[in-house]
């Protein structure tokens, strides 16, 4: 019986190429076309790129084609909003602040998918997550309303279609 090749190779390779090329673009578009920067960005791109690797989960998620568009065009939206938000309420004549904690309870498995939603809350208008239990993250809002669990609902199941998965209570609608 012959021994066959190493399955795992080429999966790897495109994995640090994918990973690096991220990395390197995540550098140009910070630092723009500056070729001195590379100085210092070619190593941290190798680190980034390294400790990426090494963080890696070893799940096996993929992110939906169906999903990405609508994501990107979500993220684009509430970004801008988000952003003009804080500066009208930081910048105004009067301060237009009720900070306090959200309890939201998570729909998303533990993992990737779940990670990527607690990083992206803070794109909603003045919300961040403070902390993630088992099956709760702590948001701190600018401004506490009743608004803030749908807002943070609809980004949970656009993160959902994403990474193709469904939410729980969307399983049991149907």
């Amino acid at each position: 019986m012959v021994p066959s090749a190493p399955v795992t190779a080429q999966p790897v390779w495109r994995s640090v190429t994918l990973r690096f090329g991220l990395m390197a673009l995540l550098w140009l578009g910070l630092t723009g076309s500056d070729l001195a920067s590379w100085l210092v960005g070619l190593p941290v791109v190798l680190v980034a790129t390294w400790v990426s690797l090494r963080l890696q989960t070893g799940s096996n998620w993929k992110w939906s084609f169906s999903g990405i568009v609508p994501f990107a065009w979500y993220f684009t939206r509430q970004s801008i909003s988000g952003g003009w938000d804080v500066a009208r309420r930081a910048l105004g004549p009067r301060e237009r602040f009720n900070p306090g904690f959200v309890p939201y309870p998570l729909r998303l498995p533990s993992g990737t998918a779940r990670l990527f939603f607690c990083a992206v809350v803070g794109l909603l208008p003045g919300t961040l997550v403070v902390s993630v239990s088992e099956s709760t993250a702590a948001v701190h809002a600018l401004e506490i309303s009743p608004e803030i669990e749908a807002d943070l609902a609809v980004l949970e199941k656009h993160v959902a279609r994403l990474f193709a998965l469904q939410l729980p209570s969307e399983t049991e609608e149907v």
